[in-house]
């Protein structure tokens, strides 16, 4: 048996193929709170039939039980509340619900951590009594710890990132200068970690080690810069979309950052984080719709082996797919023009992205099983295609390699 965690905050499971091999299940949580993110993939995951999809439904923890949390979480950051204050906080409307409960729980231990007298009483009366009203309370408190404009890129970039961003990572997208050091001081960084805290999952260290119940701070120095930050759920994900990617410039001005730095990195061999961003940056090269660069860095041999040899193919082959979907809608009348484009260069990428897809569609079993002879596997392509010509001139310029030669291969299209 082999288990793989590939769920994330922001997935709504509307990839998941029709038919699946009957050893492979999916097992996930979810709310069923109408108009929820999470909502979305439990509507997608029903809509796949009895059959496919078995739901157990699990009813919203007791008052009683998320009392007993929330004391317990408490008490781990050694505050004790008297029975009044809990009576208060029990009575929130949306206390049986464990995101708002959680961010609740972090609000009164930041008040305890400020300088200011805890005075918790009216503090408690203050707090939000709803998840809606909650989430852009917390991120207004963060925007007061490190200033909007910080935690607004932070926090887009990792709401767009399927696995979240190391600190190390987030830390060089904030701004670093030619040397390569960070254009943000120890106290900028440690405010915004402050403030963004209750919005992340638990932090996870290189080493695997999960620090608390709950995120703490990460630890100073080269240990705590490889600590992974996730955002804690899907409905913190669409509060951060509204609040600072709703005007579709900025969103594209992040976008666009982001998927330049993730391409940086994965040409960079050897790099521990190059598989990660090799993982990440088409899909988000497709969102901010680069087709000049996606056609480039996408659609190659090299990038097809790479993906292959790091377990990452079939990602890569999602993205190729979307891609050539999405550009075709697009070219056909779709909302969005393509400018900068003619529609012969338009046509001219579908048909190169077209090849690409059907050479890696007609060759999976081969390039999952033996990725280094991706390139020797194109040369059997017909010869006036795109993916033929790439390996042909891949193999004048290394002469030292071996290649076999196919000389009764098919001659027809490699599409249909």
């Amino acid at each position: 048996k082999q288990v793989m965690d590939i769920g994330s905050a922001s997935d709504i499971f509307d990839w998941i193929p029709v038919c699946l091999p009957k050893n492979v299940r999916f097992i996930t949580t979810l709310s069923t709170k109408e108009g929820t993110h999470s909502d979305k993939a439990f509507q997608n995951l029903m809509s796949r039939g009895q059959d496919s999809c078995e739901a157990l439904l699990v009813a919203p923890p007791g008052v009683a039980d998320m009392e007993v949390f929330i004391q317990s979480k408490l008490v781990s950051h050694d505050i004790q509340l008297n029975q009044t204050l809990i009576d208060e906080i029990m009575a929130k409307p949306d206390i049986r619900i464990p995101l708002y409960a959680n961010l609740l729980v972090d609000k009164i231990i930041q008040r305890y951590e400020s300088r200011h007298p805890p005075q918790m009483r009216n503090f408690i009366k203050s707090l939000p009594g709803t998840t809606s009203q909650m989430i852009p309370s917390t991120l207004q408190y963060a925007e007061e710890m490190a200033g909007t404009n910080i935690v607004s890129r932070a926090l887009s970039f990792l709401s767009i990132m399927t696995d979240g961003l190391l600190l190390l990572q987030l830390r060089e997208l904030l701004g670093t200068n030619q040397k390569g050091v960070s254009l943000l001081s120890g106290r900028e960084l440690a405010s915004l970690l402050h403030g963004i805290r209750p919005l992340l999952k638990p932090i996870v260290c290189k080493n695997n080690t999960r620090l608390g119940m709950q995120p703490d701070l990460p630890p100073e120095g080269t240990n705590g810069l490889m600590c992974r930050l996730q955002l804690l759920t899907g409905d913190i994900i669409d509060a951060i979309n509204e609040r600072y990617l709703s005007c579709e410039e900025t969103a594209k001005v992040i976008r666009t950052d982001l998927a330049k730095y993730l391409h940086r990195l994965s040409t960079k061999e050897n790099h521990p984080l190059a598989v990660v961003a090799l993982r990440e940056y088409p899909r988000v090269m497709i969102g901010v719709h680069m087709w000049s660069t996606v056609m480039h860095s996408v659609f190659g041999l090299a990038t097809v082996r790479c993906a292959f040899e790091n377990n990452v193919g079939y990602i890569l082959f999602r993205e190729m797919l979307r891609a050539y979907t999405l550009l075709h809608s697009t070219s056909n009348g779709g909302q969005d023009p393509i400018p900068t484009f003619s529609a012969e260069e338009v046509q001219g990428m579908l048909f190169g992205m077209r090849e690409y897809v059907h050479f890696v569609c007609d060759n999976l079993s081969s390039l999952y099983t033996k990725p280094s002879l991706s390139i020797q596997q194109a040369l059997q392509s017909p010869n006036n295609t795109n993916v033929y010509h790439e390996a042909k001139r891949y193999f004048e310029l290394n002469k030292n390699e071996k290649y076999f030669i196919c000389i009764n291969k098919s001659t027809m299209k490699m599409y249909r």
